[in-house]
């Protein structure tokens, strides 16, 4: 949460109140005069959603953005209520705008007695699917304390075509190794269909939890992922569900998803994006995983000689890790401490080979599971 009060400035109050909102959607603005109606407009036409309300939180805002806004909440279906902020220079980003709109969201359901709502957010380029407000909603029901939605990238806006191919072939590759990463270690609280991004253009969370954590960190790319390990590490569900899906655009400034993969695709990092790695990381990732989540089942991660060698932790910090209540909070903040699961991220060079690797993998998982279920014999695929 923000550490000083902030002063905001009311451009517009609701035309249309909500007294018990089940959900509040948080979104920062800046400089979005040809976007923003498009994502209001596709918030208003939410279908099968409960009573939800929408703060956008206009920062530094220099073109019609401001006009855009009250035009949208005199027009549009939907309680809107619309705040400004100047913020100062080391500041003015849309991770800080974002921080001060989800805990505005969070303090109207505190201080209105309601610590169960829940909060969403999204960019100000973004379009929500129909079912977006739904589909959270429905996760966070189930049980989840946040879900990380997905994000595809708008395919009407005209692109390089060799960037439009690569991105669509970097897709089918997360969604390769979803499928790998699921098959070897099963997780049960992201049943399959399941996918690998955490980004704050689709992000749900309840109020409890995010305060909790200290609301969303604010760095300059990867604000939400930061926020979804923070969650784990405190103990939270985070459900990582496809239904909660949105669009958003190829924009270019440097906190986009759009010029991060841009940027990835000229050979520089995109870790926390698609979290995309090699073949074989992923494979000893999600054993390793299964191992100790089989461990701690049955409490054998008390025996720390056994495995704070193999992942090169101390037996200290080993002894810490097997204290804690739930598997993901232990996995959440071993992957914090052992050097053997730091990321690798995969170059783009990399990107055609990795995915024969994947398809391969992929077909011999197969093979091997229908052996399995003839033989009568069941549990996961161990990747090898």
């Amino acid at each position: 949460m923000s550490d000083t009060p902030l002063s905001f400035r009311v451009v517009a109050p609701p035309r249309r109140v909500l007294v018990a909102p089940k959900a509040i959607v948080a979104i920062p603005v800046k400089d979005e005069e040809t976007r923003l109606m498009d994502c209001l407009a596709a918030l208003a036409a939410q279908r099968d959603a409960p009573d939800f309300a929408t703060i956008v939180l206009l920062h530094n805002c220099v073109d019609r953005t401001e006009q855009v806004a009250v035009a949208a909440g005199e027009t549009l279906p939907l309680p809107l209520r619309i705040l400004s902020i100047d913020l100062p220079p080391d500041r003015d980003g849309a991770a800080w705008a974002r921080r001060h709109v989800m805990d505005a969201a969070a303090s109207l359901f505190v201080t209105s007695g309601m610590p169960d709502g829940a909060i969403l957010t999204t960019e100000a380029d973004a379009r929500a699917a129909p079912n977006w407000v739904a589909a959270n909603l429905a996760a966070l029901a189930r049980g989840a304390d946040a879900v990380a939605g997905r994000v595809e990238m708008d395919a009407a806006e005209s692109l390089p075509a060799p960037l439009w191919r690569r991105y669509q072939a970097a897709q089918r590759y997360a969604r390769l190794i979803s499928d790998i990463d699921h098959r070897i270690d099963p997780d049960p609280e992201n049943p399959w269909p399941v996918h690998r991004e955490a980004s704050s253009a689709s992000l749900a969370v309840q109020v409890g939890p995010y305060v909790k954590a200290g609301g969303i960190p604010t760095l300059a790319a990867g604000s939400g992922r930061a926020l979804v390990t923070a969650l784990r590490r405190g103990g939270c569900i985070v459900r990582h569900d496809p239904a909660a899906q949105v669009s958003a655009s190829w924009r270019i400034d440097a906190g986009g998803i759009g010029a991060r993969f841009r940027a990835w695709s000229e050979g520089q990092s995109m870790q926390g994006t698609l979290e995309l790695e090699p073949v074989a990381q992923v494979v000893r990732r999600a054993r390793l995983r299964r191992t100790l989540r089989k461990a701690h089942a049955t409490g054998q991660l008390w025996s720390v000689t056994n495995w704070a060698g193999q992942l090169r932790i101390s037996a200290i910090d080993a002894f810490k890790l097997a204290a804690l209540p739930g598997f993901p909070q232990i996995w959440a903040t071993l992957e914090g401490i052992s050097p053997l699961l730091t990321p690798h991220p995969l170059a783009p060079a990399q990107l055609t080979l990795e995915t024969a690797r994947a398809m391969a993998l992929i077909a011999e998982m197969r093979l091997r599971a229908g052996l399995r279920q003839l033989t009568g014999r069941s549990g996961p695929d161990d990747g090898r």
